[in-house]
């Protein structure tokens, strides 16, 4: 250490040996945002349409914005906005960083559902992986039977009706990559499948915002309507049904759904309802079939109204 280092220290200190606190950075002459450009900021993010989280929107108040557009496709639209109108613009770290700050907010990515322990035994190392291991076989297992209960549903040969539902994460229309699209206010909507994995037929309830939520009731309602279709497209005979969902407390695990169950039994000519919820990714590759089938559809959709 200099001998400037030190002199610089003890001329800090002070009467009772306390020394002073560095100032650096502390100078209070910062370069300030412009207030009217920061709120043009705040203002064009908050008329970009959001949508709700579809996997943890009871843990998260996160909002998502359609990754149709990447961050700086968005800049650039509202670069473009304020050169129109002759005004001053946020540079682009300006811009990111306030949405990174005042905003509880990122773009969407569609994904399918990943297994939590399977993803946490890809990406362990050696350790964690040894220590993992016995669970992890255990899983393995558990997915096969599984696997193998599911198979035995399908080859039954009493006609059972094998089927398995799930909600499709959220559409937003209109859809397309054109600011036109991208900054009006767009409803969101939702679409509820169930295929029968015996007949390899499907139904699809899609409804909008408007019309209802995405909660126990309307997803009851879905399914009391196809048990009800079932009943009358085999109106000889009683019939039985197995359900093969995920395991997603809030839409299969609640007494709206066990009453529409339990009204099917007791008022329409079914004999009985199963419903088998998932404890691994097993059924997952069944749903998202239909799933990534809506999905090509609404890709397909968007690309007929690129500019």
């Amino acid at each position: 250490m200099s001998y400037k280092a030190i002199q610089t220290a003890l001329s800090k200190v002070s009467e009772s040996g306390v020394i002073q606190g560095a100032l650096r950075g502390k100078h209070g002459h910062q370069p300030t945002i412009d207030p009217q450009i920061k709120q043009s900021v705040i203002d064009f993010i908050n008329s970009i349409p959001k949508i709700e989280s579809h996997y943890s929107r009871a843990q998260t108040k996160r909002q998502y914005i359609s990754s149709e557009k990447s961050l700086a496709d968005i800049y650039r639209d509202y670069k473009q906005l304020r050169e129109k109108d002759g005004l001053a613009i946020a540079t682009s770290s300006t811009f990111n960083r306030i949405l990174n700050t005042e905003f509880n907010t990122s773009f969407f990515i569609t994904k399918k559902d990943q297994c939590d322990l399977c993803e946490r035994y890809k990406n362990s190392d050696s350790e964690e992986k040894r220590n993992l291991s016995q669970e992890y076989e255990q899983h393995q297992n558990e997915k096969v039977l599984a696997r193998t209960e599911k198979d035995n549903d399908k080859s039954r040969a009493d006609g059972t009706i094998v089927a398995v539902y799930d909600l499709q994460a959220v559409l937003q229309i209109p859809k397309g990559q054109i600011s036109l699209f991208f900054y009006k206010s767009r409803i969101n909507c939702l679409n509820f499948t169930i295929r029968n994995l015996r007949a390899k037929e499907a139904m699809c309830y899609f409804w909008d915002e408007t019309e209802g939520k995405r909660g126990p009731i309307e997803i009851g309602s879905c399914i009391l309507d196809y048990v009800k279709a079932q009943v009358d497209q085999n109106p000889n005979k009683e019939i039985e049904i197995i359900f093969y969902s995920d395991n997603c407390g809030g839409p299969q695990k609640n007494k709206f759904l066990l009453s529409a169950y339990a009204y099917a039994v007791n008022k329409l000519k079914v004999k009985s309802i199963t419903h088998k919820l998932k404890v691994t990714t097993s059924i997952v590759s069944l749903r998202n079939k239909l799933i990534d089938t809506c999905s090509r559809v609404q890709s397909i959709y968007q690309s007929n109204i690129k500019r």
